[in-house]
């Protein structure tokens, strides 16, 4: 099987601009370290909002097989894959099964940490809720 050659676009948002952009590099550095890599282009800083800032990163990045190639997206979590080539990929089914569960098992985490969000959400709501209520039955009793 001949290897996959893929272009993706990994942003990010953040602040100051110049951790956002050290953030960056040291992502398309540890890319670098694992994979084979090329045409490597870091955007200029963008202000989105009042504070924070946005950036990203393309690059080419070659990969062994397709398994390689879920595993760079997980890990990543670009927001763009091209595939380049080759034209065709023939996977096997264990690699196609291992790569799916990877994908569910990160959607799954994913959902995990939301919910978990949500929730403390909704008590620290509840928690000011009942402060303003004991501030006001403070203020009434005075």
């Amino acid at each position: 099987m001949s290897k996959i050659l893929v272009r993706i676009t990994i942003e990010m948002i953040g602040q100051p601009e110049v951790v956002l952009l050290q953030a960056l590099k040291n992502v398309s550095k540890e890319i670098s370290e694992k994979y084979e890599t090329s045409d490597i282009v870091l955007s200029d800083a963008e202000k989105i909002g009042t504070t924070l800032m946005s950036a990203f990163v393309e690059m080419k990045v070659r990969v062994e097989n397709y398994e390689e190639l879920s595993n760079l997206v997980i890990d990543y979590m670009p927001s763009f894959v091209e595939v380049l080539e080759p034209d065709e990929i023939n996977v096997k089914m264990g690699e196609l099964e291992q790569s799916i569960n990877n994908f569910v098992a990160m959607i799954q985490k994913l959902d995990k940490q939301l919910k978990y969000i949500a929730a403390k959400n909704i008590i620290m709501q509840k928690e000011m809720q009942e402060k303003k209520n004991t501030k006001k039955k403070t203020r009434k009793s005075k």
